[in-house]
């Protein structure tokens, strides 16, 4: 029996996952959470440090995604999780939107895959693989 389970566990493909958070438009204010020098190790590759020592997270480079994808598939990543923010629950809400909509031009001009939308129905544009 436990052969079996043993079996089948290992013929079962987990997918891995992670939530992002993508708050890092121009002008955010989440930013300035990261000034104080005690929190510099936290930035990500895409920060730049300016002359006063504040910090600058703006993450809207064509660039930028290709490198997170990259290093979500590096890392086993399977899929990323979108929140997403209706363009009218307040002014500027869809400015939250723009990871995943830079995710969507992403992999329509670089990846070029078609990813299984029947099975997620309406999730499809929420739930997507990182690459």
């Amino acid at each position: 029996m436990l052969t079996l389970v043993c079996q089948h566990a290992a013929s079962v493909e987990t997918t891995v996952g992670a939530i992002r958070w993508d708050g890092w438009f121009e002008d955010n204010p989440w930013q300035r959470n990261l000034d104080p020098e005690q929190w510099h190790y936290r930035l990500p590759f895409f920060a730049e440090k300016d002359r006063d020592n504040g910090v600058c997270v703006v993450d809207n480079s064509d660039d930028v995604m290709a490198r997170e994808i990259a290093f979500a598939r590096a890392g086993g990543i399977d899929y990323w999780a979108f929140c997403y923010y209706h363009p009218e629950s307040w002014p500027e809400a869809d400015r939250y939107n723009h990871g995943w909509k830079r995710y969507l031009a992403a992999n329509k001009a670089v990846l070029g895959r078609q990813w299984r939308r029947d099975a997620l129905s309406a999730w499809h544009q929420m739930i997507l693989p990182a690459g």
